[in-house]
């Protein structure tokens, strides 16, 4: 339903009407909603009425209302009650017979203008005093002193002038309410939209790195090819030409002249493994994200076919319950749990042996920081680090209380933290999950520290909290 123009014509035919209802009324209270819109009451002893005054784009209008309830309590006392408190109305005038309404109120000696500007671009209304000074205005203005704008009559005419108040306002609140709903869908389905592209590009990148990780056999196989020329290798070569078994031909391997014979050869078989075993934590993250991929893009599908302002009211209802679960479904997912230093650095705690092994080995970085209790089951902890930085003393004591409580320590409130890099682990065996070597760390001696150890959950509630947020 669209609303009709609200043109000078229109605006001319209304003119008798709220003349004869609000002439010689006097101001009582003004109700505001969303801003752009009011309710003006004028009164004369229990004699009560009510003009709506409408500036929100596109539904520019006013009429006459029988309107009883309001959306909120008068909100302009400070400023239109001070001036327009009991003030008389005594004209109603339409200048340059344009979409431009001018009231007149006389209150005691003073005089006082709203000037109301119904123009579909840039709407807006001003309360004058009686040398034409704006006291306030909607939207601010430079100028001082009102003056009529330099703009021609809107050249498109109505195909239907409407006469009265009760017709224009059955017509304006359909149309309100269409616009509302198409306000709210379209940033349903582009909020929707977004997120289906980033899905799509999440997907493309983990595409890329599922390719990266399926090159691991040719990786290793060119640490096999150097490990069969081992004395040919020297420090400070750039290149090496072999013979390739498999290709049955001459290869060229580039080689980083930085390293030693054993280090090009331990650098190969460690990328390799390493590619090997995020392979599977790969293609389940791709089967994951197809099938929200595939939920959004049907989410979509519906809400572009969603005719009705009910069932758009569900299906918002419906993406907040969706939206939470997904959100609680992949961190069910992850091998971690995620919490904040007091200096706001990402602290990762190991759920149990193979998440530990996850974690620790396919998705912290060499220079991330990692700690464990000594000699006692655990979760591993990981501080997400960047290279060539160390994590500061409140994270790390933050980092120490959380591996202390995931152990077994926890009973006895003490233990020996270790921690050192993630570069200096291994892993102890393919049996032996959760289980590292370590070739250089130290250690210290802590204590449960139960106010730290609060304030580490209570900041992971508050970020939980801001995760799931939704309007």
């Amino acid at each position: 339903m669209n609303l009709p123009v609200f043109s000078a014509l229109q605006i001319t035919a209304l003119l008798s009407e709220i003349r004869q209802q609000l002439i010689g009324l006097s101001y009582f209270i003004c109700h505001s909603h969303k801003t752009t819109q009011f309710f003006l009451q004028f009164k004369e002893e229990n004699n009560v009425k009510t003009l709506f005054l409408s500036f929100q784009t596109p539904l520019i209008c006013f009429y006459l209302t029988e309107q009883k309830i309001f959306p909120l309590a008068n909100l302009m006392e400070n400023s239109w009650q001070h001036y327009l408190s009991e003030a008389i109305l005594v004209e109603i005038e339409q200048l340059n017979q344009d979409r431009i309404l001018k009231f007149g109120f006389r209150k005691n000696q003073s005089q006082f203008s709203l000037i109301c500007e119904f123009f579909t671009k840039h709407p807006n209304y001003y309360l004058l005093d009686e040398q034409g000074k704006i006291l306030y205005s909607l939207y601010p203005v430079l100028k001082k002193i009102y003056q009529l704008p330099f703009l021609s009559p809107l050249q498109v005419q109505p195909s239907v002038v409407l006469k009265d108040s009760k017709q224009l306002e059955e017509i304006y609140k359909r149309a309100e309410q269409e616009w509302f709903f198409q306000r709210d869908k379209s940033a349903l389905e582009k909020d929707l939209s977004k997120g289906i592209k980033k899905l799509q590009k999440k997907r493309e990148n983990l595409l890329k790195a599922e390719r990266e990780c399926l090159d691991w056999e040719t990786i290793q196989h060119e640490g096999e090819l150097l490990k069969s020329s081992f004395s040919q290798l020297k420090k400070g070569m750039s290149q090496l030409t072999l013979w390739d078994w498999l290709k049955n031909q001459e290869v060229c391997l580039k080689l980083d002249p930085e390293l030693l014979p054993s280090e090009q050869l331990k650098y190969r078989f460690k990328k390799a493994k390493k590619l090997r075993i995020g392979l599977p934590h790969l293609e389940k993250q791709l089967l994951y994200v197809d099938q929200d991929l595939l939920t959004q893009v049907d989410q979509l599908n519906r809400l572009q076919k969603t005719t009705r302002i009910e069932e758009l009211s569900s299906f918002k209802s419906k993406k907040l319950v969706l939206r939470k679960a997904a959100e609680q479904l992949q961190k069910k997912q992850l091998p971690y749990r995620e919490f904040l230093s007091s200096t706001n650095t990402t602290i990762w705690v190991g759920k149990n042996d193979k998440g530990n092994d996850q974690m620790t080995f396919a998705l912290a970085k060499g220079s991330d920081w990692w700690l464990h209790t000594q000699d006692v089951p655990g979760s591993h902890i990981v501080i997400r680090t960047k290279k060539g930085q160390d994590p500061d003393e409140e994270t790390l004591a933050d980092a120490m209380q959380l591996a202390l409580y995931n152990s077994k320590a926890k009973v006895r409130q003490e233990a020996e933290i270790c921690m050192t890099q993630r570069k200096f682990l291994s892993r102890m065996g393919k049996k032996q999950l959760g289980k590292v070597q370590i070739s250089k760390h130290r250690s210290v001696w802590i204590r449960f520290d139960l106010e730290r150890y609060q304030a580490i959950l209570k900041r992971q509630k508050l970020t939980n909290e801001r995760f799931f947020s939704f309007e």
